[in-house]
């Protein structure tokens, strides 16, 4: 009486045996990655379009991107005036200025593959 090891093998056997007589070639395929192309979303959600500002001013925002993001940048006025690591124990922007009148806002979001999201821009006056 075979045992089931021996019933085993010759069955792998006769097995391989078929797909070797059939021309049955065993194949690879390569799998790539996919670039990400898509830029991250970021929006700022406060202070709104058109208000009046005057102290320190709390700017938050709400970013997204599926591959994760590398840093945030604030620019007032087109100048860049802070910077923050998304490790950042506080997740929004302190603007202080002593210039009265209008100033735009924009947010900047850059994801690890070096896309750059951009915000709409706001102004607020102080």
């Amino acid at each position: 009486m075979m045992s089931r090891n021996v019933v085993r093998g010759v069955i792998a056997l006769v097995c391989l045996s078929l797909m070797l007589a059939s021309g049955a070639r065993r194949t690879t395929a390569t799998v790539s990655p996919i670039a990400d192309t898509i830029p991250p979303e970021i929006w700022i959600t406060s202070p709104g379009d058109g208000s009046t500002v005057s102290g320190k001013v709390k700017i938050m925002f709400y970013s997204f991107d599926l591959g994760g993001i590398d840093r945030y940048e604030l620019y007032v006025d087109g100048e860049l005036k802070q910077t923050l690591l998304p490790t950042a124990r506080n997740m929004y922007f302190v603007w202080s200025s002593r210039e009265s009148g209008p100033h735009t806002l924009i947010c900047r979001a850059y994801d690890r593959a070096g896309n750059i999201g951009t915000s709409p821009q706001i102004t607020v006056s102080r």
